[in-house]
């Protein structure tokens, strides 16, 4: 019995010894790399065993005893950019932090119509970044804006969609002021917003700027009901005389069983409630519901004052199904004169087209001024 104990404490020690032989001691400092000032409360992690950490003292110091398999220490702290630092066989160190950007300095348009930073904009306005527009996947512009505060989004369609801040949303509503480079985007003719018609893409995109509250002092009448306005990029501003970005895209719409159900349809004709109707489901096969898009950019800086855009878009697939026992089986075609109704030819089955295809072709020339104006094109 005494031997077993004797050999089981000398195994013990050797243990000790050996785990003792594979831990080391690693110091150093944390500064902010703009002032060299110590940060306090900085996080000092073992990259390889997460479980192994302390906090830096009010000097910006720190002492942490790590494995011999530990190479890399992970130092964060709020305000900085979390940093990944090789301590080799180093036992001291010191980390110079850098100061992250949290885009509260960033620059802004929509606001007054001149550039300033967010912080400034005498409104509440809701910037939509490039990062954030780069990890985006959307159909349509106007789908970046899902998410953000205050703003009222429905699908009318597969890529149809009608935005408010202001206001009842409603199947055409036009309150939103939409812009495009300064440039109004809605439809004339209809005073309604219709981002499917919109020539720009997601590659194009700079940034989206997002006024909630009344702008008609600077945007004119009508603009009471916020703005949206979108900024592409601009040639001039690009670092690298030629850039092309090419993306594709494959869609899948969910099935739904009852596309549009109408409860207890009424004959116009005899007030009579269709006791037979039974609503159009949406039954097809998984490729008419595939839809998919296509961009092609290319811009090029011929030098400090001119440069070029070319920006094409392909969209392709098949809407949802509609099904309204109201409509007229066939129409008649024809015109209205001050006799009446004039018909011509024969009547036409009324059948709906569910396809969508949309082909865009947006050009684009800028040329700086020798002051600070620019010509676009």
């Amino acid at each position: 019995m005494r031997k077993i104990f004797t050999l089981i404490t000398i195994f013990t020690i050797c243990a000790s010894l050996q785990l003792e032989a594979q831990t080391r001691t690693v110091s150093g400092v944390v500064l902010d790399g703009s002032n060299n000032q110590p940060i306090p409360g900085a996080s000092v992690i073992a990259k390889e065993d997460p479980t192994t950490g302390k906090a830096t003292d009010l000097d910006g110091k720190f002492s942490l005893s790590v494995g011999d398999n530990v190479t890399t220490l992970v130092i964060s702290s709020l305000g900085f950019t979390t940093q990944e630092v090789a301590i080799g066989t180093q036992s001291n160190i010191t980390v110079k932090m850098v100061t992250a950007d949290y885009n509260l300095d960033a620059i802004v348009v929509s606001a007054s119509r001149r550039q300033e930073k967010i912080l400034d904009a005498p409104a509440s306005i809701t910037l939509i970044s490039p990062e954030q527009l780069k990890n985006t996947a959307a159909v349509t512009p106007m789908a970046n804006l899902k998410g953000v505060p205050g703003v009222d989004i429905i699908n009318t369609g597969l890529v149809q969609t009608n935005v408010v801040v202001r206001g009842f949303n409603n199947i055409f509503s036009g309150s939103l002021l939409t812009m495009v480079d300064n440039r109004y985007a809605a439809v004339p003719s209809l005073r309604a917003n219709v981002a499917t018609f919109i020539p720009t893409d997601n590659i194009d995109l700079e940034r989206i700027e997002i006024l909630r509250g009344p702008a008609s002092a600077l945007y004119g009448p009508n603009c009471s009901n916020g703005v949206c306005h979108m900024i592409t990029k601009s040639p001039l501003a690009q670092e690298k005389p030629f850039m092309t970005t090419a993306s594709i895209g494959l869609g899948f719409r969910s099935k739904m069983s009852d596309t549009i159900l109408i409860s207890n349809p009424i004959d116009p004709a005899t007030g009579n409630i269709y006791a037979d109707y039974t609503p159009l489901f949406d039954y097809d096969n998984i490729g008419d519901r595939m839809f998919y898009t296509a961009s092609f950019r290319h811009s090029g800086k011929i030098n400090d004052k001119f440069g070029y855009k070319i920006l094409f878009t392909y969209l392709d697939g098949t809407d949802w199904l509609y099904d309204d026992p109201f409509e007229p089986a066939q129409i008649q075609l024809g015109y209205q004169t001050a006799e009446g109704r004039v018909n011509v030819g024969d009547s036409i089955d009324n059948i709906r087209d569910h396809h969508i295809q949309k082909i865009g072709l947006d050009l684009r020339f800028d040329y700086k001024l020798k002051n600070s104006g620019e010509l676009i094109f």
